[in-house]
C-alpha cells in the first residue's frame, strides 16, 4: 500500500485528524519522550549508580508514576459502564483470583523476592508491548501498515531484552537465574552481534523508505523505545535506563488514557474526573492509592508489608490482563478511540 502523501488524514467525522496520538508533535514529544530523557539526564549527572537520591527516585518514579499508572486502567474499565457491562464476569472474578494468588505468593517463603523476579521480566515485556501498540497506532494514523517495520521493531527490542535477563550481571544479579545453555561469553557475543546487525538493517530500511515516505512518528517510537533498552546494556549500571523505560511507559500511559477517555465520552462529560479527566488530574488521583500503600510495603517485619506488595503485584497483573483486550480494534471503545 502506498503511503499517503499529505500530512493529515480525514477522520470518519470529516475533520482533519493529526498524525500524532495526542493531537500534535509537540504534545507527543512532551508526554511520550521528554520525561524519560530528563530522568536519564538527571540520573547520569548525579551518578545514579551510587544512588544518593534513591528515596526520591523511588518515590517519584516507582511509586507515583510506575505504580500509579496501573490504577488509571480503571477509567477504561470500572468507571466506564458500557465496558464493564460487556465483560462483567471478568471484571468481577479476575480481581478475586489475581489478588488472592498474589497475596498467597507474597506471604509464602521468599515470596517477595519471587514477585521481584517476576516483575523484572514482566515489566519490560509489558513496556515493549505498549511501545508496539503506539507504533501500530501511528501506522494507522499514517494510513499505511508496514510489516517490515513491525519485524524490525521486534528485533530491536528482543535482543536487548534477551541480554538483560540472560547476560547482564548488573541486572541478572536480581533476576531469575536462567540456566546457561551456552557459555555466558558466547551468549553475549551472539546477542550483541545480532543486535548490531538488526540496528544497521533497520537504518538501511528507513533510509530507503525515506526517499518516498517520511513517517517521523513511527520512526521515533521505534528508535526511542529501543534506545532505552539498549542503553541498559551499554551502561555500567543500567538502573538509570531501566527507570527511564518505566517512566516512559507510565507517563505515556497516563496521557493515552486521558486522551482516549475524552474520545469515548460525550462532550458534556469531558472534565468529569471519573469519566474523562485531564492528564494531571489522572496522575493526581492515581498517585493517592500508591502513596497510601507506599509506607505499608516498607513494613518488612510484619505481615502487612508482604501483603501490600502482593496487592501491588495483583493490581499490576490486572492492568496487564485488561490491556490485552482493551486496546484491540475489536473492542467497541477502541474503535472509537482509533477513529
Amino acid at each position: 500500500m502506498r503511503c499517503l502523501d499529505y500530512s493529515q488524514t480525514i477522520s470518519n467525522h470529516g475533520q482533519y485528524e493529526s498524525k500524532w496520538i495526542l493531537g500534535s508533535a509537540k504534545t507527543d514529544l512532551l508526554w511520550f519522550y521528554l520525561p524519560a530523557l530528563l530522568l536519564v539526564s538527571i540520573g547520569i549527572s548525579i551518578k545514579v549508580g551510587h544512588w544518593p537520591l534513591l528515596s526520591s527516585y523511588e518515590f517519584v518514579v516507582l511509586i507515583l508514576l510506575d505504580v500509579g499508572h496501573t490504577f488509571s486502567t480503571n477509567w477504561r474499565t470500572y468507571f466506564r459502564k458500557e465496558e464493564f457491562n460487556r465483560r462483567k464476569e471478568i471484571y468481577m472474578i479476575l480481581p478475586i483470583v489475581f489478588f488472592s494468588a498474589a497475596a498467597y505468593i507474597a506471604i509464602s517463603p521468599n515470596g517477595v523476592r519471587n514477585i521481584a523476579n517476576a516483575m523484572l521480566i514482566i515489566v519490560p515485556f509489558h513496556g515493549i508491548q505498549q511501545s508496539y501498540g503506539i507504533l501500530k497506532w501511528y501506522q494507522r494514523k499514517n494510513g499505511v501498515f508496514r510489516p517490515w517495520s513491525d519485524r524490525f521493531f521486534h528485533a530491536l527490542h528482543l535482543m536487548p531484552f534477551s541480554y538483560l535477563i540472560y547476560v547482564n550481571p548488573a541486572w541478572n544479579q536480581f533476576a531469575i537465574k536462567i540456566p546457561m545453555l551456552l557459555a555466558k561469553d558466547s551468549v553475549s557475543t551472539l546477542i550483541g552481534t545480532l543486535n548490531v546487525f538488526a540496528i544497521f538493517a533497520y537504518l538501511i530500511y528507513e533510509i530507503i523508505l525515506w526517499q518516498t515516505s517520511r513517517e517521523w512518528n513511527r520512526i521515533l517510537i521505534t528508535l526511542f523505545s529501543a534506545l532505552l533498552l539498549n542503553g541498559a546494556i551499554v551502561m555500567p549500571n543500567p538502573m538509570e535506563f531501566t527507570l527511564a523505560f518505566k517512566i516512559f511507559h507510565a507517563v505515556a500511559y497516563f496521557a493515552i488514557i486521558s486522551a482516549s477517555t475524552k474520545r469515548i465520552w460525550p462532550l458534556l462529560e469531558k472534565g468529569n474526573i471519573f469519566k474523562a479527566p485531564s492528564k494531571f488530574t489522572l496522575i493526581f488521583y492515581c498517585s493517592i492509592p500508591a502513596m497510601l500503600i507506599y509506607p505499608i510495603q516498607k513494613m518488612n517485619d510484619s505481615l502487612w508489608g508482604p501483603l501490600a506488595i502482593g496487592f501491588l503485584f495483583g493490581n499490576f497483573c490486572l492492568h496487564v490482563a485488561y490491556d490485552s483486550f482493551l486496546w484491540k480494534r475489536t473492542n467497541p471503545d477502541a474503535a472509537i478511540i482509533y477513529g
